[in-house]
């Protein structure tokens, strides 16, 4: 739930590409909407301009500004989040 805390706690080291890699968890701690969603009978939450930060879509920007690019994590594949592949239905959030 800490993820992108810790991510711009490391601000100066992704500015000086000291870090390669950075993999993240999307979770029902991420943000307050996640959170009621996932435990408070809310409903499920799709992306939109209201959504609590941080979501998927403003870490990945975080990140695109910072010259890293953006994947889901497949079973088989790494799926791209830029670009024409990002799609806003891609972030949901609802009871696990």
């Amino acid at each position: 739930g800490h993820d992108f805390t810790v991510v711009q706690g490391a601000l100066s080291m992704l500015r000086a590409k000291e870090i390669m890699v950075v993999v993240m968890e999307v979770s029902d701690k991420m943000n307050p909407d996640f959170w009621g969603a996932s435990y408070q009978g809310g409903k499920p939450v799709f992306h939109s301009k209201h959504i609590a930060e941080p979501n998927v879509k403003s870490v990945w920007q975080f990140m695109l500004d910072l010259n890293y690019l953006g994947f889901w994590l497949g079973t088989r594949r790494l799926v791209p989040l830029s670009g024409a592949c990002w799609d806003d239905r891609m972030e949901i959030c609802g009871d696990p």
